[in-house]
């Protein structure tokens, strides 16, 4: 009996942890990088605060990737950017981990980001978006 409760125990707090693993969702409709986790942490972010951002997955060919692009827009308004160097080659088949920091939004409302690998700046092969309040 005892053993069972253990058991329904460890599979509920299995499925909460993997339900907080993934955050937001992919912008493009092919990607040569596959993300198979994306993870913003903390999450929500609260204002100001300095975020951990990871996204997880597999080259589906052999890539380069220029730079990380960050689009940010304020309540739906116009898109800032912020580009973060790579200038590596990724093998096809290659599981990699980009990770960088990102500066939550300050003012109050709605913040969507965009987050791209690129070729070359502007030439985007992946894409995830994720958003988040700021109260």
């Amino acid at each position: 009996m005892r053993a069972s409760i253990l058991i329904a125990v460890l599979g509920l707090y299995a499925i909460g942890v993997s339900g907080e693993l993934g955050t937001g969702q992919s912008c493009s409709s092919s990607s040569t990088f596959v993300v198979t986790d994306f993870t913003v942490d903390p999450y929500p972010p609260t204002s100001g605060v300095q975020m951990s951002v990871n996204m997880y997955g597999t080259f589906s060919k052999e890539m380069y990737v220029s730079d990380i692009s960050i689009r940010t827009r304020f309540n739906g308004g116009s898109w800032s950017y912020k580009y973060i160097d790579i200038g590596q080659t990724f093998n096809y088949g290659q599981i990699y981990t980009f990770s960088f920091p990102l500066t939550a939004g300050t003012t109050k409302g709605l913040y969507e980001n965009q987050v791209g690998l690129e070729t070359k700046q502007g030439s985007s092969f992946s894409c995830w978006d994720f958003t988040y309040h700021i109260y």
